[in-house]
């Protein structure tokens, strides 16, 4: 534990220091299923991150929303801008509700 803090804590740091600006938000290194837990968000909260992005596909919804497994559509770097808008468009077809 103390492992983690000192990790998220000092990589924190260096993004700051190299940006010039309060980081808020951290977006999970792998990000997938089982590679972030409760203990986890609960350092990155401690740390005085917002916010996680996982790599979890699907829709966020604001009445049950959890801050540190933020979820994600995925756009790919070859996608058609025609199909990226329609994923915004109609986010519940493409991730599930």
């Amino acid at each position: 534990a103390e492992k983690l803090e000192t990790e998220i804590l000092a990589s924190r740091a260096k993004i700051q220091n190299e940006l010039g600006a309060k980081v808020h938000i951290l977006a999970y290194p792998v990000g997938s299923r089982g590679t972030f837990n409760e203990q986890v968000k609960a350092a990155l909260a401690r740390a005085g991150y917002a916010f996680g992005v996982s790599a979890l596909r699907g829709l966020n919804h604001l009445d049950r929303l959890d801050p540190y497994a933020i979820r994600r559509i995925s756009v790919e770097l070859d996608q058609p801008f025609s199909q990226f808008r329609c994923q915004l468009a109609l986010p519940n077809f493409f991730c599930g509700a």
